[in-house]
């Protein structure tokens, strides 16, 4: 499985959400995970949206994180994601989120929670999640049910 996380704000890697993210980035083993991010400041809700969609790898399936999105288990992600056999996108935008016409390009909108985060700790979030989804392919206790 190949996945980059696309997002529009930047993580301070010394950061205790930054260091958390670090340790679960370099747990990959099987998943091959890439990490792209930048400064969204000063830019308009369209810019970012125009942004973050330059940066996806071309024929990459666009999972994009929106509050309105499927919200499914941590089994029924790993079903779903182990399901797609092209290179994976996740997207995520600034705190104004997609506009309609870019939400429209997504081949699937997920939505990490009901309740709001900050940008960081929803990448911490996404990020864990994947390891997690590894760990089960993998067999790895990491995962209890």
């Amino acid at each position: 499985m190949n996945i980059t996380v696309i997002a529009a704000s930047r993580v301070k890697s010394d950061s205790h959400v930054g260091k958390l993210i670090a340790e679960y980035a370099k747990r990959f083993t099987t998943v091959r995970l890439n990490m792209v991010d930048f400064d969204e400041k000063n830019l308009s809700q369209q810019k970012i949206n125009e942004k973050i969609f330059t940066l996806i790898k071309p024929n990459s399936y666009k999972i994009l994180l929106d509050e309105r999105g499927a919200n499914p288990s941590t089994m029924q992600l790993k079903n779903f994601l182990s399901d797609i056999d092209k290179p994976i996108a996740f997207l995520i935008a600034g705190s104004d989120g997609f506009l309609p016409e870019y939400k429209k390009q997504a081949d699937y909108m997920l939505s990490l929670s009901s309740l709001t985060f900050p940008h960081q700790i929803a990448r911490l979030l996404l990020v864990e999640q994947l390891y997690r989804v590894q760990s089960i392919i993998q067999g790895h206790p990491y995962h209890r049910t």
